[in-house]
């Protein structure tokens, strides 16, 4: 019966006009907060223990980290078994929302190899740490772009991101969308509401590096990032968008649509014209 629901709602969806897609929350574990110390556990962690991102004063976070290669496969295969071999156009992914990487051993050899400090005491804004970030998720992008191209045919399901609200926010915790974009990866960006950033000024030396035992004070009273939210008006989207909630309204998790015309778009390069579809994101 489920099933049929879907490929009921599928089915009118098209007869809209609209593209859809089977929407994933691609976090393995429960909601967090980027670099924060809200934690809570989540059955993907047993038996993977090891795998789990860790925050920078060594707390394990029960969330499993992308920066490990089982940890990504693991991922591609949840998302290609979401999409259930219905006629989605493509899989939504729930970025703005999870933690992906922190500072567990990968992360740290592959920055001291490359720049020779100690990850830990890098700003998640510094280029020498949200580039090792980024490539890790890159990857996991190539992965999963290839095991949908070899099931489905090439370019058959599109990707949709649903990333932060601003590209500075996207770079820094570990999503390159310009990249994905110029390799092909991603079909489809949604602007998330939040614009994320850390503040830990007060925990820097002379060198602007983070002096870790006043980190390890400071999170004691606060958290580390701060958030600002961009609101989106709702109110123009189109009649058959609005039949169409209602229609997604007993699917869970619920998708994710565009104008099937693509004509709305979120500039990714400042003073570029180059763009990319943006879909309307039904959660946040």
């Amino acid at each position: 019966e489920r099933r049929g629901h879907k490929e009921r709602m599928i089915k009118r969806a098209h007869e809209l006009g609209f593209e859809i897609y089977s929407a994933s929350r691609i976090g393995m574990g429960d909601y967090q907060l980027p670099l924060a110390r809200e934690m809570v556990e989540t059955f993907a962690v047993y038996g993977n223990e090891a795998l789990c991102v860790e925050n920078r004063d060594g707390r394990v976070v029960p969330t499993l980290s992308y920066a490990y290669e089982k940890v990504r496969q693991m991922s591609v295969e949840s998302v290609i078994y979401s999409t259930d071999d219905l006629d989605y156009d493509g899989i939504s992914l729930t970025l703005h929302r999870g933690v992906f990487f922190g500072f567990e051993e990968p992360v740290r050899k592959a920055v001291m190899e490359k720049y020779g400090v100690d990850a830990r005491r890098l700003l998640a804004s510094d280029h020498r740490l949200n580039e090792v970030w980024c490539d890790y998720f890159t990857e996991y992008l190539r992965t999963l772009r290839g095991a949908l191209d070899e099931r489905y045919g090439k370019g058959t399901k599109k990707i949709n991101v649903i990333v932060f609200s601003d590209p500075v926010s996207c770079r820094n915790f570990g999503y390159d969308v310009e990249r994905w974009i110029d390799e092909g990866l991603i079909d489809n960006v949604s602007q998330g509401l939040m614009k994320w950033w850390e503040e830990l000024d007060d925990c820097l030396d002379g060198e602007g590096l983070i002096d870790l035992e006043k980190y390890s004070e400071v999170i004691k009273y606060r958290a580390p990032v701060k958030r600002e939210y961009k609101f989106n008006d709702p109110t123009e989207l189109i009649e058959g968008a609005k039949e169409f909630m209602k229609i997604c309204e007993p699917i869970q998790p619920r998708p994710s649509i565009r104008r099937g015309n693509g004509e709305e778009s979120l500039r990714v390069r400042s003073g570029q014209s180059r763009t990319a579809p943006i879909a309307i994101p039904f959660f946040s």
